[in-house]
């Protein structure tokens, strides 16, 4: 489990590797950093989102994993 801290759970997304599934998903990432710390939870099945949730184990997005590497080289 990843934590993202408050307020700036968008920006430390993209420096790990990980990007909303959708616009929506990148909205909720963002309203809900202003008040809540943020986790990322992998799933547990190949292939599948990874789920954000807030501190409260509420379920508001989902994330991919991106290749870094692919896009800097």
């Amino acid at each position: 489990m990843l934590f993202l801290q408050q307020g700036f759970a968008l920006e430390k997304l993209q420096h790990i590797g990980y990007e909303p599934v959708s616009e929506q998903d990148a909205k909720n990432i963002e309203v809900a950093s202003k008040s809540y710390e943020l986790n990322i939870q992998e799933s547990e099945y190949l292939g599948q989102p990874a789920r954000v949730y807030t501190e409260n184990d509420t379920w508001i997005a989902e994330v991919t994993k991106v290749d870094l590497e692919g896009e800097l080289g």
